[in-house]
């Protein structure tokens, strides 16, 4: 593989990943080094009720953060026509609705939102014959009910209906962004995961006679463009950008894949059978295959940056948040465990961290998958310690609900001493959500007929060596833990590389700008 950068002048590339809870703006070179980069630690939204933000707002912090980002890169001596491209990597299902002049209508509804849609469109009644056939054999009906319920687009509709008829152009907020930066409407599918009629395998927009046209508020005509990954929207110039004084230089402005894609190729993960888990606010289960397969029958594999490799991806909505929530919420109760000169909330999950290994690392427990390519069976033997007061009790935890469909008060007392919180309680939450990763992955890894090979880990969970270990463990497999501390922004450099003909393939350029993984074994 070629993996020297054939432009020595112009080699460094300008990314934005816009996550759930911080914005980053870096400017990175053909190594993978970063020259300079704007951390913005504002989370789009609290994940409780109806989450939503101002678009404007959400483009005015993106537009100071490259800002800042350049100007931090030109104090260091570089120049701006060193930078040749530049692309945003943007959460996704944060739908952004646009009137006849692609002026935002209301705020952007953020995949976080968790209140559902109250009057769903009604199918027609051809369609709902069909479902009721296949839900003999399959609950069909009630799954599209669930979606639709789900749908952003259903959500608007439903809470402001003068503002849904008023709609004339409608994408995510990567759509939007591209409109305010190159003056183009236009998206890459993999941006467009999110309740919008995408034909997922194609990479098209569904026919307007399609069924996903009854069952999500939308109309054809208001959809964007939808572009190949890499595709050049606009020679931006670089002083549109920043309020430095620059040169009347220019940069290929390319269109990009989702943070969750970019994430993945960040931390070397692009080959069909490879897997990747991203530890986040929410937790992504991903694996890459070169079939349409999706998590479960009547539900779509994701778009790659290939169009021949896709993406069968699985997600617990309740990820790392609750390690933090749980933190934040027993702060005081915490305070036998936690040494008082921690101040930051990232200092004291690291203690915590530390403090579980300490403990528990050498604590005698098996958990193997064992079976075919096609099929497997999970044997388990976990030896489970006491708690340390003998008040206390074991607690077991519903991801789906936070905790048993109860709430946090509600799971400590009456019958748990919560005048302390116990390292115990703490590991509870991390085994469980390591159980949970382990199972929704041998699931797909069954559905696909693959063996469980080449696991990757991001994320802000992959700095708890803890919980990666234990996943280890569960797997019985070696693991790999990406030591890079923006694999997004990475991943999106590393496509940029690529798409401006940097280096000759993408193995090439992940070889050279992605450091390697840690490998953890069982």
């Amino acid at each position: 593989m070629d993996k020297t950068a054939k432009d020595k002048k112009r080699n460094h590339f300008l990314v934005v990943d816009f996550g759930s809870q911080s914005l980053r703006a870096m400017i990175i070179d053909t190594n993978g080094m970063t020259l300079a980069s704007v951390v913005d630690a504002t989370p789009v939204c609290q994940p409780e009720g109806q989450a939503t933000q101002s678009v404007e707002d959400m483009y005015k912090r993106c537009a100071m953060a490259v800002d800042t980002a350049i100007t931090r890169y030109i104090t260091q001596g570089y120049n701006g026509n060193q930078i040749i491209a530049f692309g945003i990597t943007c959460l996704r299902n944060t739908l952004v609705a646009m009137d006849r002049n692609k002026s935002p209508i209301c705020d952007a509804i953020l995949w976080q939102d968790n209140q559902l849609a109250t009057n769903i469109p009604r199918l027609k009644m051809w369609f709902r014959a069909i479902c009721k056939v296949v839900d003999l054999f399959y609950p069909l009906s009630s799954q599209i009910t669930d979606l639709q319920a789900q749908a952003p687009i259903n959500k608007l509709r439903s809470r402001q209906p003068v503002a849904h008829q008023q709609i004339r152009f409608l994408g995510h907020l990567s759509t939007y962004l591209h409109y305010r930066l190159a003056n183009a409407f236009v998206d890459t599918s993999s941006n467009m995961v999110g309740y919008l009629p995408l034909n997922f395998k194609h990479h098209t927009w569904q026919p307007k006679w399609h069924w996903y046209y009854q069952a999500f508020a939308c109309e054809r005509k208001w959809l964007p463009k939808l572009c190949a990954h890499g595709t050049k929207l606009a020679e931006l110039p670089l002083q549109r950008l920043t309020s430095e004084r620059v040169n009347n230089d220019t940069l290929a402005f390319c269109a990009l894949a989702s943070d969750k894609v970019s994430e993945a190729i960040g931390t070397g993960c692009y080959r069909a059978n490879d897997i990747h888990v991203s530890l986040g606010t929410a937790i992504s289960i991903s694996v890459l295959t070169d079939r349409f397969i999706g998590p479960k029958p009547f539900y779509p594999a994701f778009p790659f940056i290939d169009k021949n490799t896709f993406v069968c991806e699985s997600m617990l909505e309740v990820g790392m948040q609750l390690i933090s929530d749980f933190i934040v919420k027993f702060e005081q109760q915490l305070t036998h465990i936690l040494p008082a000169d921690l101040v930051s909330l990232n200092q004291k999950l690291d203690y915590v961290d530390s403090a579980l290994l300490t403990r528990f690392a050498n604590r005698s427990e098996t958990a193997v998958f064992t079976g075919g390519e096609s099929s497997y069976n999970r044997h388990s033997k976990v030896a489970c310690e006491p708690l340390s007061s003998p008040s206390t009790k074991q607690v077991y935890f519903n991801l789906n609900g936070y905790v048993s469909g109860l709430s946090w008060q509600q799971v400590l007392s009456p019958n748990i001493d919560h005048s302390g919180i116990y390292l115990e309680h703490i590991k509870v939450i991390y085994d469980a959500l390591a159980e949970q990763i382990c199972l929704q992955l041998v699931n797909l890894c069954q559905r696909l007929a693959i063996s469980i090979h080449q696991v990757y880990i991001s994320g802000g969970g992959a700095n708890s060596r803890y919980l990666c270990q234990r996943i280890c463990r569960l797997l019985d497999t070696p693991i790999n833990v990406s030591q890079h501390q923006q694999p997004g922004a990475l991943g999106a450099a590393v496509c940029l590389a690529y798409y401006n003909k940097t280096y000759t393939d993408l193995p090439s350029a992940v070889e050279a700008m992605v450091p390697k993984a840690v490998q953890l074994l069982p």
